[in-house]
C-alpha cells in the first residue's frame, strides 16, 4: 500500500470515529439536559442544551427541549427563539404545538388554538396519528380549555 493511500484510509478511519464520538457526545448531552430537567435543575440542563446546540444547531429535539425549560422557567423571548429555530426541522405542526404551549404561559389563547385547529382541519393532518400531530392535539386541547370552550376540547 503506498504512503498517500494509506494516509487517505487513515484519514476516513479518523473521520468515522470522530463522527461517531460527536454523535455519542450529542446524545449524551441530551441524556444530561433530560436528567437535570427531570430534576429541576434547569440552569445546568439549559447549559448542556446550549454545548449541544452549538456543535449541532439543526438538533430539533434540543431546541424543543431548551423551548419547553425556557418556558417552564418565564423566559418566553428564549422559548420563542428556541421554537422558532426547532420550526426550521420540525413538522409544522410540531412548530405550532410548541408556539401553542408558549400561548398557554402567556394567556395569549385565541391565535394559537386558531393556527393549530386550521393545521389540524386540514386533509393532510386529519387521521394522522403521528408524534408531532398527537402533540399538536393536545397542545390545541390545552389551548381550548384555557380559552373556555371545553367541547371544543373533545
Amino acid at each position: 500500500m503506498t504512503f498517500f493511500r494509506c494516509k487517505c484510509v487513515l484519514a476516513t478511519v479518523l473521520l468515522c470515529m470522530t463522527a461517531g464520538a460527536g454523535a455519542h457526545g450529542t446524545r449524551a448531552l441530551l441524556q444530561e439536559a433530560t436528567v437535570a430537567e427531570s430534576q429541576h435543575r434547569f440552569a445546568e440542563a439549559r447549559a448542556a442544551l446550549r454545548h449541544l446546540l452549538a456543535e449541532r444547531p439543526d438538533h430539533a429535539d434540543a431546541w424543543l427541549k431548551l423551548a419547553s425549560i425556557a418556558t417552564v422557567q418565564g423566559d418566553i423571548d428564549t422559548a420563542r427563539d428556541a421554537c422558532a429555530q426547532a420550526s426550521i426541522y420540525i413538522d409544522p405542526v410540531a412548530a405550532l404545538a410548541c408556539r401553542g404551549r408558549l400561548a398557554l404561559a402567556n394567556g395569549d389563547h385565541g391565535p394559537a388554538l386558531a393556527a393549530l385547529q386550521q393545521v389540524l382541519e386540514h386533509e393532510h393532518y386529519r387521521g394522522r396519528t403521528d408524534t408531532a400531530t398527537r402533540w399538536g392535539c393536545a397542545v390545541a386541547a390545552e389551548l381550548a380549555v384555557a380559552a373556555g370552550q371545553p367541547a371544543l376540547a373533545d
